[in-house]
């Protein structure tokens, strides 16, 4: 069974439910009682700049496509950089998530994909959401991209990762996450999209 929605929180994500599925004391001390960690996990802070980053970059793409009818990369690169360097950001004592590493990664991003013939026509980045289903629950979350890949418009999720291998994406069959954007996809397009795509970005040490 769903979790009942008290009348004070406005919609379910994906970590409400997944909480919610995984211990339902966790689910009441983070959502119903609003108790939080004190310290973001240094993955999640380093998975947040990079998405801060390619969140712009594909702004800016956008942007220039529409307006001109062509990709505007090196502005694009340029904007994604001034962003993640604007962040407040504290380099993890190990020397692994540093923000001048993850600079130089999505710097090397933009210059191996500025030709992607494959994803084309970006309609909107991040995109926060909430949309009430027909039985009443209400469904929150926020896409990352949508654009159109092989002739198709597809929901894009960016996973930064440093333990990339053959069963990584096992973990995202019957997300909740994904068939969440599945289904509002009507909604927000005009249209149900075939799936979504996860663009990977794997950072090793």
């Amino acid at each position: 069974d769903l979790p009942v929605i008290p009348a004070d929180v406005p919609t379910h994500d994906n970590t409400m439910m997944s909480d919610w599925a995984y211990c339902r004391r966790k689910y009441a001390l983070a959502h119903i009682l609003c108790v939080k960690r004190r310290e973001v996990a240094f993955p999640l802070s380093f998975g947040a700049l990079i998405h801060k980053g390619l969140d712009r970059y594909y702004e800016i793409l956008r942007d220039s496509e529409q307006t001109h009818g062509v990709r505007d990369v090196g502005s694009a690169a340029e904007a994604m950089l001034e962003a993640m360097a604007a962040v407040d950001y504290i380099d993890p004592t190990d020397g692994h998530r540093t923000k001048s590493r993850a600079m130089r990664v999505m710097a090397e991003y933009a210059a191996k994909y500025r030709d992607d013939p494959d994803f084309q026509e970006i309609l909107f980045t991040e995109t926060p959401f909430s949309i009430e289903q027909p039985d009443g629950f209400r469904l929150g979350g926020v896409i990352d991209l949508w654009g159109k890949y092989h002739h198709k418009h597809w929901p894009v999720e960016h996973k930064t990762t440093s333990q990339f291998g053959q069963y990584f994406y096992d973990d995202f069959k019957r997300s909740p996450q994904f068939l969440g954007y599945t289904s509002v996809g009507a909604d927000l397009h005009g249209e149900t999209p075939p799936g979504v795509l996860i663009n990977v970005i794997v950072i090793r040490k």
